[in-house]
C-alpha cells in the first residue's frame, strides 16, 4: 500500500471516528493503520516476542502502550507515525503523562531512545491505575492504589 494510500484511509478513518464514532478506539484503528504502513516497508522492529501475533499496540480505556524492539529506527518510525495521526487527528503524546520501559538495555542506551520520543523512562513492572500489569496472580497489597481512586 503506497502512502497516499494510507493517508487517504487514514483521513477516511479520521471522519469517520469524528462524525459517527467519537471514541478513542475507532482513533486507534487509524494509528494502527499508520504503523502498518512502516511494518509493510519492512522499517519497523517487532518486540522479540510480539512479532509472531503482529503486536504493535495495547489499548486500556484511554490509554495506549506501544511495543517494539529497543532500536533507533523503531522508535523513529513510532516518532513519526505519532506526530502523524497528531497532526491528522488533533490527539497528541502528553510526554508529562507518557513513559518508555526498558528490560535489559544500558542506562546509556535508555536515555538515548526516551530522548527521540521525548519522553523519561520508568522502571518494570508497568502500572495501570497504581496497580502491576502481570501475568502473576496478584497480591492483595497491589489492589491498595486501585482502591483509593
Amino acid at each position: 500500500m503506497e502512502a497516499s494510500e494510507v493517508i487517504s484511509r487514514v483521513v477516511e478513518v479520521i471522519g469517520r471516528v469524528i462524525y459517527y464514532h467519537p471514541t478513542y478506539l475507532s482513533c486507534m484503528e487509524c494509528f494502527s493503520e499508520l504503523v502498518k504502513m512502516y511494518i509493510a516497508k519492512g522499517e519497523f522492529d517487532f518486540h522479540p516476542k510480539c512479532k509472531e501475533i503482529y503486536l504493535v499496540n495495547l489499548n486500556f480505556a484511554n490509554d495506549l502502550f506501544i511495543v517494539c524492539g529497543a532500536t533507533e529506527v523503531s522508535l523513529k518510525l513510532i516518532r513519526r507515525a505519532l506526530r502523524m495521526f497528531g497532526d491528522l487527528s488533533g490527539l497528541h503524546l502528553n510526554s508529562s503523562k507518557s513513559f518508555c520501559h526498558f528490560a535489559g538495555e544500558s542506562q546509556a542506551k535508555e536515555k538515548k531512545l526516551c530522548e527521540i520520543l521525548g519522553i523519561s523512562a520508568s522502571t518494570l513492572p508497568v502500572k495501570y491505575l497504581g496497580t502491576p500489569l502481570t501475568t502473576r496472580q496478584l497480591k492483595a497489597s497491589h489492589y491498595k492504589a486501585a482502591e483509593s481512586q
